[in-house]
């Protein structure tokens, strides 16, 4: 395990296995595929937050059917504030 740490933000209390831990992010017309809700994998590494596929894991119409597409058993996290304005949500 190390420590995570996500560009200026040091997260000490929060330990990552070595291999990461997989993230689903939904995002909302986003500007490769507008108009669409789309569902991309992220790993959470030491090292910061990585996209591991170029193509998208789903791209749908609605919310809906993004959600849909995350596996199931995950906990949903809501935006923040300082995300880019395409991101709806994340599932870890």
């Amino acid at each position: 395990m190390k420590l995570l740490h996500c560009g200026d933000h040091h997260h000490p209390d929060v330990q990552v296995p070595d291999r990461g831990i997989k993230m689903w992010v939904i995002y909302a017309n986003p500007s490769d595929f507008p108009g669409k809700c789309v569902v991309r994998e992220h790993v959470i590494a030491a090292g910061g937050i990585h996209g591991v596929e170029e193509q998208p894991a789903a791209v749908v119409s609605t919310l809906a059917e993004a959600r849909a597409a995350v596996p199931r058993g995950l906990t949903r996290l809501p935006r923040d504030p300082d995300d880019d304005l395409a991101i709806v949500e994340a599932w870890i």
